[in-house]
């Protein structure tokens, strides 16, 4: 009897591996004892949690925004324990985007969409959808822009995908696609956080502060052109090559994101929209 109750503490209880420390080398749960059940420790791995999240956290963002490329790059090397998991990051900052609407971002109203280069279709699909539903295209339209607000911000985990193939492009093969969905993961956090988090309220602050109005054409100008330079830097860091031809990639990682968004992930948010009407 005594020899089962010594065997049984010396066992994980989650998983019943046996022990030979603080943590189980199967499942990696910590060995709690009666002070871990205690206000005392609670209190010790909420302040545990709080100190080691920000820390990570911070050191993530710290990287991100001044070595480019370089957390893609440590992750790689098996370099994780310092950093904030990318795709945490990423999920985060679409949770925090999401719960602000005063954040736009990739939305777009449905009748920009019948201005666009698939105008026509954009058209008989919305005219073929109030056919069906017995309701008018204005109301439609309404709908549309409702349901919207929250689908354009849910499908940004499609950036993701969607971005890797542009850097496998750029950056050739021999890398692993998980690599190149990481890296994908980086720059989609950077560029959410900078252009859809961070710029409207400094433009909104500004607008507020002196009254100018910025036109949609120039903004868009200046974010593709700090977008290219940001793909310069990281593209540098991970394929180490002549600055002009880094700066040549970065501007292609720029246009065609530009035009990924424009011309493929647009479109599928419109037909995703359009199907939960």
């Amino acid at each position: 009897m005594r020899g089962s109750k010594a065997e049984a503490s010396t066992r994980c209880k989650n998983c019943s591996a046996v022990l030979h420390g603080r943590f189980c080398s199967a499942c990696g749960q910590k060995v709690y004892t009666d002070k871990d059940d205690s206000v005392y420790g609670m209190a010790k791995e909420a302040l545990h949690f709080i100190t080691h999240f920000e820390g990570k956290f911070l050191t993530t963002l710290k990287t991100i925004f001044g070595n480019p490329g370089q957390l893609s790059l440590d992750h790689a090397n098996g370099i994780r324990q310092r950093y904030y998991k990318p795709i945490s990051l990423y999920l985060m900052l679409v949770v925090l985007y999401l719960v602000f609407p005063m954040f736009q971002g990739l939305n777009m109203h449905m009748t920009t969409y019948e201005r666009t280069f698939l105008g026509g279709t954009f058209t008989a699909i919305i005219e073929g959808k109030a056919s069906i539903r017995g309701v008018s295209v204005d109301e439609i339209g309404e709908r549309f822009d409702e349901k919207s607000r929250t689908t354009s911000k849910v499908l940004l985990l499609m950036l993701i995908p969607l971005t890797a193939p542009i850097l496998r492009v750029l950056l050739g093969r021999g890398r692993k696609w998980y690599h190149d969905l990481v890296l994908a993961t980086e720059v989609n956090a950077f560029y959410l956080l900078v252009f859809y988090l961070i710029a409207p309220l400094v433009v909104g602050l500004v607008i507020t502060i002196t009254g100018v109005q910025f036109q949609d054409e120039a903004m868009a100008i200046a974010f593709v052109g700090f977008f290219a330079a940001y793909g310069a830097v990281l593209l540098h860091r991970i394929q180490r090559g002549p600055w002009w031809r880094s700066a040549m990639k970065g501007t292609a990682l720029a246009v065609m994101h530009t035009a990924m968004l424009m011309f493929v992930y647009k479109p599928l948010l419109f037909l995703a929209t359009m199907a939960l009407l």
